[in-house]
């Protein structure tokens, strides 16, 4: 099914520097994800014609798959705007190493739904890679679809304010 839809993804959140004595890990991997069309308006808006009433995220990397996600919820910002805050909840698989850490990987489908329908009138796959070290643990990469959408750059400098 060709997709319509434009998801314009931001990181914001969730950094929280956790200690035991000697050691200190960056945690960033909280997304907000806006769902938008072509003219830029938010589809999370079922009062907009052709907004969507829910959404449903499923992990697809998991042992039983299609899994429906607990760790996500929809909400609003400053601006009014709904979008969807995913925090966890989809299998993290280690796909691979690197000088700077071990490479997971998460495989999550976005189903959207209208008033009255039970089945889903689009969808999105989104995978996200996160990279682990021992002073960090944030998304370096997502892709929508299998295009490529967010890269981060690991940070080199991390600092914690107590």
């Amino acid at each position: 099914m060709k997709n319509i839809l434009s998801i314009f993804s931001l990181i914001f959140l969730l950094v929280s520097c956790g200690s035991d004595e000697d050691n200190v890990q960056r945690i960033d991997q909280v997304l907000k994800i806006y769902i938008q069309n072509q003219q830029g308006q938010n589809l999370l808006n079922k009062d907009l014609e052709g907004g969507f009433s829910s959404v449903q995220m499923f992990d697809l990397g998991g042992e039983f798959t299609s899994q429906v996600l607990k760790g996500y919820s929809v909400k609003k910002d400053s601006l009014d705007q709904q979008y969807i805050e995913y925090a966890a909840g989809g299998t993290r698989n280690l796909v691979g190493e690197t000088a700077s850490g071990q490479i997971y990987q998460s495989d999550l489908a976005i189903a959207y739904f209208i008033t009255g329908q039970t089945e889903p009138v689009a969808a999105d796959e989104l995978t996200l890679q996160y990279i682990h070290s021992p002073i960090l643990f944030q998304i370096q990469q997502i892709n929508q679809n299998g295009v490529t959408i967010f890269t981060k750059k690991m940070e080199s400098q991390i600092s914690c304010i107590s």
